[in-house]
C-alpha cells in the first residue's frame, strides 16, 4: 500500500515513507472506527479510500503535529466513500 499511496499523492523518494508508513497504519484503524469496516486492500474502493485518507492526513499533517488530534474537517469525498463502506459493512450493498 505505501507504493499506492505515494503514488495517489504524487511522491517521489523515500523521504516520507516512515511518516506515510505510520499515516497508512492510522488511517486503516480510522476508517474502521467510522465504518465498522475493515478494509480489504484488493478491492479498487477500498485501496482509493485509503489512499484518499491518507493525502488528507498527509496534507494536514502540520496539524497532526501541532496538536496532537486529528483534524475535523474530513472532505465531503472521504464521507461519501465512508458511507459506501459502512453500507458494505451492513450488508447493504455489495462490491
Amino acid at each position: 500500500m505505501l507504493d499506492y499511496c505515494k503514488n495517489y499523492i504524487r511522491i517521489d523518494g523515500t523521504d516520507d515513507d516512515t511518516l506515510l508508513t505510520s499515516l497508512i497504519a492510522m488511517s486503516t484503524t480510522f476508517i474502521l472506527n467510522a465504518t465498522g469496516y475493515t478494509l480489504d486492500t484488493t478491492k479498487d474502493l477500498d485501496k482509493i479510500a485509503l489512499a484518499i485518507t491518507v493525502g488528507h492526513f498527509y496534507t494536514n499533517r502540520d496539524y497532526i503535529v501541532a496538536t496532537g488530534a486529528v483534524p475535523q474537517r474530513i472532505p465531503m469525498t472521504i464521507q461519501s466513500l465512508y458511507s459506501q463502506l459502512q453500507r458494505i459493512q451492513e450488508g447493504i450493498d455489495n462490491v
